[in-house]
């Protein structure tokens, strides 16, 4: 090899090697920049809920429950988009006139029950309060619509038994909302509405408690006597949630 090459190869070293750690530096601010101001998130999110329906009469709420799993994309500052889709469990028990009576007002049937499973998909906008509380945690604040489909729908009535003390009532009769037995009466296959709530995180688990709104009708005014309790009456749902998020690297 010339001198004049070893010369060229030896000064191109001097000026590359010590250009190297610098360039690492800079990419390591880079990526935790990136790792701060981007971060995205990815969990499971669950819990206990309470449901009840609104403009079906006198319904009795009842507790179900939820699970799924949500994504959470920085958008600005504090705000985020956060879209979930969860399987959700709702349940109301109602009581229906005694038909047929003709001794005046004959009070109303034992409680039957209704029960559904819903597939939800809310995009929900996310704000993250950090260093509001500390080392307590961080408040999160949660809005937005909600759409869903009906995985599931069935009723549960009671049915004496055949020597029964007066009044009693020990098994229920559960039948699907599609099937004969239940009268023909139609439901909505699809719900849509709102959601809204809070949760305070600490790390990467949240306790939150959040308001689900339905604004589609259980029952469509065309379903028969037997869906008329909940002709124009929609799902109110209170749900405690615990939801625990990773970031994705």
């Amino acid at each position: 090899m010339r001198p004049r090459t070893v010369f060229l190869v030896a000064l191109l070293g001097l000026l590359i090697v010590p250009a190297l750690p610098a360039q690492r530096i800079r990419l390591d601010r880079l990526r935790r920049a990136i790792d701060r101001h981007y971060d995205v998130e990815i969990g499971f999110i669950g819990g206990p809920n309470r449901n009840t329906a609104t403009g079906a009469g006198p319904v009795d709420a009842k507790f179900r429950g939820s699970f799924g799993g949500f994504l959470s994309v920085p958008v600005v500052g504090d705000l985020r988009i956060r879209p979930e889709i969860a399987v959700s469990g709702k349940q109301v028990a109602f009581r229906t006139p005694v038909t047929g009576c003709t001794e005046g007002d004959c009070g109303l049937n034992p409680a039957e029950t209704a029960s559904f499973t819903w597939l939800e998909v809310p995009l929900l906008l996310e704000a993250r309060l950090h260093r509001t509380l500390r080392e307590l945690g961080s408040p999160r604040l949660y809005a937005g619509p909600f759409v869903a489909v009906r995985l599931a729908c069935s009723f549960a009535v009671p049915v004496e038994p055949s020597q029964p003390p007066a009044g009693a009532f020990d098994t229920r009769l559960v039948t699907p909302c599609a099937s004969p037995d239940a009268g023909g009466a139609r439901y909505n296959n699809g719900d849509a509405g709102f959601v809204v709530g809070g949760a305070i995180g600490l790390g990467p688990v949240g306790l939150g408690l959040r308001w689900i709104r339905s604004l589609v009708p259980i029952a469509p005014d065309q379903a028969t006597v037997d869906g008329r309790p909940f002709v124009g009456a929609k799902h109110s749902t209170l749900a405690l949630t615990l939801e625990f998020g990773t970031r994705v690297r």
